[in-house]
């Protein structure tokens, strides 16, 4: 018998193929269909691209009418921006094979019913993988299929910016987590703070407790170096994580930009030490705007288990938007 799930990912699998298709087979479309036409034909490039903002505005009109539904009555006149996003990344690691691993994202935007909550179903756990994002971003383990759907609340109170997000994992037994979240922004000059507060209750690993303080220094128009400095400790199996690093960012175009990486992984288990340290080079480029961009990421890693000795690796990211 095939489980919910697997027939959930099949008609995920079959749909995203057919939209692909469809958007290649209107883009390729013979040109001498119109043989009269004196106007030319738009391009390969800018068909894909009409191709793409009619899916978003399809999916813009269903949230929409699912909007009005819900409410009963229009609230406000603001746009809707409903988005869907499609991930593919593939990591290599020397001494292991390749992993690839693909994710949906689907962020419903309700105008009317966001005057009192947001929704979004994800195909991993969205705040699990960002408490652990320096790391997990090098660990094909960090975006394992975690089907679930989130309900959103979002208020300021003043300068600080608070969230609490109940998340349903869509597992053969349903389990729930939970995230309150405080953050904040300032400004001195060249110089920006963000500091960051979680308390969560995971449905793996328990309750924990998240912090992260990051600075950031703006030295020209193109350049800018951050430190960052994160911590998250899980009750359950008693663990404090920490990952302390540099990153130095250029911005070589509007569309184009490189970070050079320093990070390191300590944990206090059986004592406090440090577990490794990665030095990495990424290069992101926004092939169309709020359509296309990838990231592609070399980096040597040094783990305590390997006596310090760097082995290399890549990831690569390629995301498309509707």
């Amino acid at each position: 018998m095939i489980s919910s799930r697997g027939i959930f990912r099949l008609v995920l699998l079959v749909s995203g193929a057919l939209l692909l298709l469809a958007q290649f087979a209107y883009a390729i479309e013979d040109e001498t269909v119109e043989p009269f036409n004196k106007q030319p034909r738009p391009s390969v490039e800018k068909r894909l691209i009409q191709r793409n903002i009619e899916i978003s505005d399809w999916f813009d009109s269903v949230a929409n009418g699912l909007d009005l539904f819900m409410v009963g009555r229009r609230l406000t006149k603001e746009k809707n921006k409903t988005r869907v996003t499609l991930e593919n990344t593939t990591y290599t690691f020397e001494g292991q094979g390749p992993v690839n691993r693909t994710s949906v994202g689907i962020y419903p935007r309700f105008p009317n019913l966001e005057k009192f909550l947001a929704l979004k179903f994800t195909s991993y756990d969205e705040k699990e993988n960002q408490r652990k994002s320096i790391q997990s971003y090098y660990d094909p383990n960090s975006r394992k299929e975690n089907y679930g759907a989130t309900v959103a609340w979002y208020q300021r109170f003043g300068g600080i910016r608070t969230s609490f997000e109940p998340r349903i994992d869509l597992q053969n037994k349903l389990k729930v987590s939970h995230s309150l979240a405080f953050d904040t922004y300032a400004r001195f000059k060249n110089v920006e703070i963000k500091p960051k507060f979680e308390m969560y209750a995971s449905a793996t690993r328990g309750p924990g407790l998240y912090q992260g303080l990051n600075w950031n220094f703006i030295l020209g128009r193109r350049w800018n170096l951050t430190f960052l400095n994160e911590g998250d400790y899980t009750d359950r199996i008693r663990t404090y994580n920490v990952n302390n690093g540099i990153v130095l960012g250029q911005i070589l175009s509007d569309s184009e930009t490189l970070a050079y990486s320093w990070i390191f992984n300590s944990n206090n288990r059986s004592n406090y030490h440090l577990e490794n340290y990665i030095l990495s080079v990424s290069w992101n480029r926004i092939i169309y705007k709020r359509v296309l961009d990838f990231t592609l990421t070399p980096y040597w890693r040094f783990d305590r288990s390997n006596n310090f000795k760097g082995k290399s690796g890549a990831v690569f990211n390629l995301r498309v938007i509707f």
